[in-house]
């Protein structure tokens, strides 16, 4: 990846559950310049919680999600501040971008935002067709698919992934990134 490797940066990729976020992460993440590469992988997170778990589907995880997303900022912040390029995968909608703002900002970190959205049929095909955790059912998460139907001014950070291969996508994003097309203000 050709970035400014002197340029303090964290990249978010976000859409729903089965647009490929973590599979992209990872290796834009592997082939960053030195120092090198940091994939934070969001759903590492929830993992950390033993007690009080809420499904962050459901309408009550609120703040558990606001919780997890100012923990997951900061944790990728650290990295990004200290010359690592840091690529998080997460479920960051609009809703939550004010977090993110707060602390690379705070961490003098810029800040680019790619959001992945296949149509809702290709979402649903690679979340269960997964190697890890398949997703069997979808018509849960098809309302927060719905969710990044329309972003307004965000639309720029989209990408429909529907059609295009993973090379592909990595493609969109070196291009769009190097242009300062996913950059958050």
């Amino acid at each position: 990846m050709s970035t400014n490797t002197h340029e303090r940066r964290l990249v978010i990729v976000s859409g729903p559950p089965g647009a490929g976020k973590s599979t992209l992460a990872r290796r834009l993440a592997e082939h960053a310049p030195p120092p090198g590469g940091v994939h934070v992988h969001g759903d590492d997170f929830l993992r950390y919680i033993r007690s009080g778990y809420v499904d962050p589907c459901l309408p009550e995880s609120g703040p558990q999600n606001r919780t997890l997303s100012l923990a997951l900022a900061r944790a990728a912040t650290a990295f990004s501040a200290n010359g690592y390029f840091t690529v998080l995968d997460w479920i960051v909608g609009p809703w939550f971008l004010d977090i993110w703002k707060d602390v690379a900002r705070d961490a003098k970190v810029a800040l680019d935002y790619v959001v992945l959205r296949p149509s809702v049929d290709a979402a649903r095909v690679r979340a269960r067709s997964r190697a890890e955790a398949p997703v069997a059912d979808y018509t849960p998460y098809e309302s927060l698919h719905a969710q990044f139907g329309e972003l307004g001014t965000l639309e720029q950070h989209v990408l429909d992934t529907s059609t295009v291969s993973l090379e592909e996508t990595l493609g969109m994003v070196r291009t769009g990134l190097l242009s300062g097309r996913f950059r958050l203000k």
